[in-house]
């Protein structure tokens, strides 16, 4: 496919994740005259952008989709953990046990990592509870919402890096690179929920539900990424911040926004159970109020040293 044809699909890609934005889209396509190009595997994670380009390759697309069914493992784990969550007793306590979906999301991640080793288009075998892309069932209910998911994630990228061609043409005025991508991260972000509103007033769906997939859809792309790109959550580079900052940048954002007793909150300590934590046994939760945000935010103060309320108040004001 080449750049033109991808550059429409892309286009509609983002068009698909926040419909309510298409005018705004449609003026900073106009501005900012974006090529969606697709380059030759060279192996390794490639999407990035410059010079009016945002350029990615097959092996980014195939690692994208497969840390996407990583993160459904965590996902159907905190699943199970809600249900348990939803029969709590006056106890308040619920034993939530990862295991299972740890050691899938560790084979998702190897599996991602050998992908990125074959740049020529050798695509390593799938394990069994892993469709490829190109066997990807329309029909089964479980590989159409990680499709789906995987899509926001996908646009997610993409949003990000039009914001790079954005600083492009409106000059950085002296913005290190590590403090770009967390522009950049933000701006994607702003770009997928600030009008989520307008979206379900219009479609007369439930805000919660909208915000619950957009945010799981980003949460997705920063967790696929930042396995792809550092060995440690907690290292940054010359060029990018801290896998971890990335994803608690996000988390702050949505601190006072979605509902402590959202799903939401529940399949990100999944997600971040299952990546940052060597589970040996079940985790015992005490929820008072059966309040999965405060347990997730403590989750993330313990494995990654961020406070998220601090974040938050520093960042983005009551």
């Amino acid at each position: 496919m080449d750049a033109q044809d991808y550059t429409l699909s892309a286009i509609s890609l983002i068009f698909m994740a926040a419909p309510e934005r298409a005018l705004e889209l449609e003026e900073d396509i106009q501005r900012l005259r974006p090529q969606f190009r697709r380059r030759d595997n060279i192996g390794g994670w490639l999407l990035d952008s410059g010079y009016s380009a945002v350029n990615f390759t097959d092996v980014a697309l195939q690692q994208l989709w497969v840390m996407a069914h990583g993160a459904w493992q965590a996902y159907r784990s905190g699943q199970r953990a809600l249900e348990e969550y939803h029969a709590l007793d006056d106890s308040h306590f619920v034993l939530v046990d990862y295991r299972l979906a740890e050691s899938r999301v560790k084979e998702a991640h190897a599996l991602a990592k050998l992908i990125g080793e074959h740049p020529r288009g050798e695509i390593p075998q799938f394990p069994s509870w892993l469709p490829s892309l190109d066997q990807y069932d329309e029909t089964d209910v479980e590989q159409r919402a990680v499709h789906d998911l995987a899509k926001i994630a996908r646009a997610f990228c993409f949003l990000h890096e039009l914001e790079h061609l954005r600083l492009d043409e409106t000059g950085r005025d002296g913005l290190e690179p590590v403090d770009e991508e967390m522009e950049c991260d933000l701006g994607a972000i702003r770009y997928l929920l600030d009008s989520a509103n307008i979206y379900a007033s219009s479609e007369d769906v439930d805000l919660t539900t909208v915000m619950f997939k957009r945010t799981l859809g980003i949460s997705l792309a920063l967790y696929g990424v930042f396995v792809l790109t550092a060995s440690e959550a907690h290292l940054s580079t010359s060029s990018h911040p801290p896998p971890s900052e990335r994803l608690a940048q996000l988390v702050a954002y949505v601190l006072n926004t979605i509902p402590p007793e959202s799903a939401f909150w529940v399949v990100l300590h999944a997600m971040l159970a299952t990546c940052f934590d060597d589970a040996t046994e079940p985790r015992v939760l005490s929820l008072a109020d059966k309040d999965w945000r405060v347990q997730t935010v403590a989750l993330i103060l313990e494995l990654t040293g961020h406070d998220l309320t601090k974040v938050h108040h520093e960042n983005f004001g009551q």
